[in-house]
């Protein structure tokens, strides 16, 4: 978080650029006439600097300087006939919550309405707030206010819309968490399998990728593994394909249990899976296609037909000089699986 004094100074100066460019220009005999000379005298006072470019009329280059803090412009309309003005004011959210929570009223945790209120109460006169939201989608909080004579303002009618204010602010931050939330649940189902819960084909492609780089870059030993399982044709044609899908998921999760933290699973299509194993050379990676394989053998599958028992070919490879890339990576474990498949399946072969 910033200093609380930066971030009530740039708040202060985008206050004081809308109120001499705009208050001053309608005020005429209210309260807020020369509001903007009163809010610099008040700060020179307790030790914040007002520093511009230019004189006071130089307001393009306190606008521009104002905007490119992150705060939006204060939108003003005259009320009705009388002695009162209403306006919105739009100030960024991030600013906003920073100054709510060093601020003793959430009231006064606006710039605006801080200065405000100190300039209206010298006239005898007090801030009323009308309304109080946020939007998330924008970025800002609004506020809606007038000022009135200080009787017109009743302490227990203030006290809800504090409440309100507080209110607002907790369910914005909750939307905000839901949204990201959501976004985050629509980036896992695009890089998900629906069915298995592993890597889509897509983003194991991304991932294996990213560690082929890695493995070059530090001279790394880097393996693959593919499998498929034996005869799946025949379970789907024999017990149906919801019981097809079972066992699927159950050899997924045979390889979440098996595998390492840092191996990049992945279903590669039907019933193939791909496994690429970080820092593991030959030898390590069929040590580990044939703990999986076992796993995989032993693992009793329990569904609504009763029991069923798989079994899964597995072909493994390494990357060399021969094969420099994921493509052919996988193209050598590839044929190294249908070996296995070739030689009776169950069982590990390497390229």
């Amino acid at each position: 978080m910033r200093d609380f004094k930066e971030v009530l100074y740039e708040s202060l100066l985008y206050s004081f650029g809308k109120i001499l460019a705009e208050y001053n220009a309608f005020a005429q005999d209210t309260v807020l006439k020369g509001v903007g000379r009163e809010i610099i005298e008040y700060l020179d006072r307790n030790g914040f600097e007002f520093k511009e470019k230019g004189s006071l009329e130089d307001l393009p280059e306190l606008i521009k300087l104002f905007t490119t803090n992150g705060f939006a412009e204060i939108e003003v309309t005259a009320a009705e006939k009388g002695d009162t003005y209403k306006w919105n004011n739009l100030y960024g959210l991030q600013a906003y919550s920073e100054l709510q929570e060093i601020a003793e009223n959430p009231f006064l945790s606006c710039p605006l309405n801080a200065c405000l209120t100190y300039i209206a109460g010298k006239h005898g006169k007090s801030l009323r707030l009308h309304s109080k939201s946020f939007d998330m989608n924008a970025g800002v909080a609004y506020s809606q206010e007038e000022i009135v004579n200080a009787d017109m303002v009743s302490e227990d009618g203030f006290d809800p819309l504090v409440i309100e204010n507080r209110r607002l602010l907790k369910i914005s931050e909750r939307n905000e968490l839901a949204l990201r939330n959501a976004l985050g649940q629509v980036q896992l189902m695009a890089s998900t399998d629906y069915l298995t819960g592993l890597n889509n084909r897509r983003h194991f492609f991304e991932l294996a990728e990213q560690e082929i780089q890695g493995a070059h870059r530090y001279k790394r030993f880097i393996s693959a593994i593919m499998l498929d399982v034996d005869n799946f044709k025949k379970i789907n044609d024999t017990y149906g394909h919801t019981i097809g899908d079972q066992v699927l998921k159950d050899v997924a999760e045979c390889c979440r249990q098996t595998m390492r933290k840092v191996d990049v699973l992945g279903r590669y299509g039907g019933e193939e899976f791909a496994v690429l194993l970080p820092e593991s050379d030959l030898s390590a990676a069929c040590r580990a296609a044939e703990r999986l394989r076992q796993r995989i053998a032993l693992n009793v599958i329990d569904t609504e037909s009763g029991t069923v028992r798989v079994t899964a070919s597995f072909g493994v490879a390494t990357l060399g000089d021969d094969r420099s890339t994921l493509g052919a990576l996988l193209i050598g474990a590839d044929r190294a699986l249908y070996a296995a498949k070739r030689n009776g399946r169950n069982q590990v072969c390497s390229d």
